[in-house]
């Protein structure tokens, strides 16, 4: 049997997030700015009497951030006991692949590539995957 992967759209890109990381997906989650935050922490939203702290996967990856006005679905992942929701244009599908990730070919923007964990093939398109804890961290903490 193969690793399962989560696809998105996320920055324009269509991303996979290891299954094994992902607790659930939702649909129309409430953000509440938090003032002075790093650019890639779109907010704080509750969920399920928890709260989250929400990555905009775009703007954690050097690319312009979601706008309000994208469509937005949330990927729940759980990292050292906290909730974070990474904010996505799209949820795709879950996939079953088979073989390893290969390492990262070129065209890869600089963003994208610090939070890779190299190549997979899904319907013979090469799709990057992602780590969703270096996501988290955000571009600063990645370059550091």
């Amino acid at each position: 049997m193969g690793a399962l992967y989560l696809v998105v759209e996320a920055g324009g890109e269509r991303i996979a997030l290891p299954a094994m990381t992902v607790d659930s997906v939702v649909e129309g989650v409430a953000v509440v700015r938090v003032p002075l935050a790093a650019r890639h922490v779109a907010g704080l939203a509750a969920l399920r009497s928890r709260v989250l702290t929400m990555i905009d996967v775009a703007a954690a990856t050097g690319v312009e951030g979601l706008r309000e006005s994208d469509k937005q679905s949330t990927v729940i992942i759980p990292i050292d006991g906290q909730l974070y929701g990474l904010l996505v244009e799209a949820v795709d599908d879950v996939v079953e692949v088979e073989g390893d990730i290969e390492p990262l070919r070129g065209g890869v923007a600089a963003g994208w590539a610090a939070a890779s964990l190299g190549m997979i093939e899904i319907e013979g398109r090469a799709t990057l995957v992602v780590d969703p804890g270096a996501l988290v961290a955000g571009p600063i903490a990645r370059a550091a």
